[in-house]
């Protein structure tokens, strides 16, 4: 690892300083997991650490009566056990559970899950691939089973951050703090399809740092959930993940949202699969139809078009039994 100056910050705006004061020298860390594994493979290597831990009031969640107000230091160990997320946003609490191993979610936060980069085997290896700014994708034509299945590329990555996909069906809004001032982006305007003129997976300049994440009150009875396939039982990233969430009586489907994590450089709203059920009564061949949409418009490259059959399993695993609607989806 380079030797690197450690700073604690003494609040956001000290932190926002010092970025701008170092520009791309300098590097935040929070709970630290996927900082360090990069600094220690050298896939990043900043002269300045900034820290996070020190400053105070950013590491909570306050429930309001519009939704929710969760600091980006916020330990995904207190969003998975936090009882007023378990109840009315479960999604979320279902996603942070998801994460990695007990160990890692005690330390890791939420600013830092959606701030993460790319998993990808050939971006965290010794690879000078595309997102890196190299000429290709080694995927295309290499190992991709983790791959995504969705998107013209030219990057193949996928979204590893599950706190991601369950925002998508939440309505959730991030709001990030530089230089320039504050702005919060929806979690679809946050989260980006890296370009040759971005090669990044979000909307975060060099400079600016995630502050708060803030999520709307659900509508009346509404459930919500999330499922996450993974080639382990803990510590994976997700095969492919859907977060849901729905407000369903009777068997009428009178409101829904879907959202696919692992399958895309972004999580994807699965809108068309929705139009099928939307203002329906759940039946097996609404539901065979839904899981045919959901995937229709899917590339799988060479090794990974069981993410297809995976997609549409956890779909029947979800809304075939009813009590899997009114009730939490378990991961």
């Amino acid at each position: 690892m380079k030797p690197f100056q450690h700073i604690y910050a003494r609040d956001t705006d000290h932190a926002i300083e010092l970025l701008r004061t170092y520009e791309r020298r300098a590097a935040v860390v929070s709970g630290g997991s996927d900082l360090l594994p990069m600094m220690k493979e050298r896939l990043v290597a900043p002269e300045i650490v900034i820290n996070l831990q020190r400053i105070s009031g950013i590491a909570s969640v306050i429930s309001e009566e519009w939704g929710v107000r969760i600091g980006c230091m916020t330990t995904l160990h207190t969003l998975e056990s936090h009882p007023v997320l378990r109840d009315r946003f479960t999604a979320l609490a279902e996603a942070a559970g998801s994460v990695a191993s007990p160990q890692i979610r005690n330390v890791a936060t939420i600013g830092g899950n959606l701030s993460q980069r790319s998993r990808c085997w050939y971006y965290r290896g010794p690879f000078h691939c595309w997102l890196k700014g190299g000429s290709e994708c080694f995927a295309v034509n290499g190992e991709n089973k983790h791959h995504a299945i969705f998107g013209d590329g030219p990057c193949y990555m996928v979204q590893a951050s599950d706190i991601a996909t369950a925002l998508y069906v939440l309505g959730g809004q991030i709001t990030i703090a530089g230089p320039r001032g504050q702005r919060t982006l929806t979690a679809e305007r946050f989260f980006v399809s890296p370009t040759a003129g971005w090669r990044r997976e979000n909307a975060l300049e060099p400079d600016e740092i995630v502050t708060e994440v803030l999520v709307p009150a659900p509508l009346p009875g509404a459930r919500s959930g999330f499922m996450k396939a993974m080639e382990r039982a803990a510590w994976d990233a997700a095969i492919i993940s859907i977060a849901f969430s729905v407000v369903e009586d009777g068997g009428l489907i009178r409101s829904i949202a879907l959202a696919l994590g692992g399958v895309a450089a972004t999580p994807l709203r699965a809108c068309e699969a929705e139009l099928e059920l939307v203002g329906k009564m759940l039946s097996p061949d609404i539901l065979r139809r839904a899981c045919e949409t959901l995937v229709r418009d899917a590339r799988p490259m060479s090794q990974n078009a069981y993410k297809l059959q995976l997609l549409k399993g956890y779909m029947q695993a979800i809304f075939g039994n009813h009590s899997c609607v009114q009730g939490c989806a378990t991961v």
